[in-house]
């Protein structure tokens, strides 16, 4: 068993003290930024389908969505 001291004993009760943390956060993995998403379409799809979607060079929308064995796609020219 390892004995603890005085100073460490005390320092819970101490009125004040010092921080020895600092967090500090960023929006990134490792060095990679990460991507801030915005909604471009608002449906009222089933949310528990399966769903997938694609931005093109143009700049249209693609949005493809599985149905049980149906499957849905839309192309949205100018999702905004």
């Amino acid at each position: 068993m390892r004995t603890v001291t005085a100073t460490l004993r005390n320092a819970p009760k101490a009125t004040s003290t010092k921080p020895y943390l600092e967090v500090k956060a960023f929006d990134q993995h490792g060095a990679a930024q990460r991507l801030s998403w915005t909604q471009c379409y608002a449906g009222t799809e089933n949310a528990g389908n399966r769903h997938a979607a694609a931005i093109a060079g143009d700049g249209s929308l693609t949005r493809l969505q599985v149905e049980g064995t149906q499957l849905d796609r839309q192309r949205v020219t100018s999702p905004t």
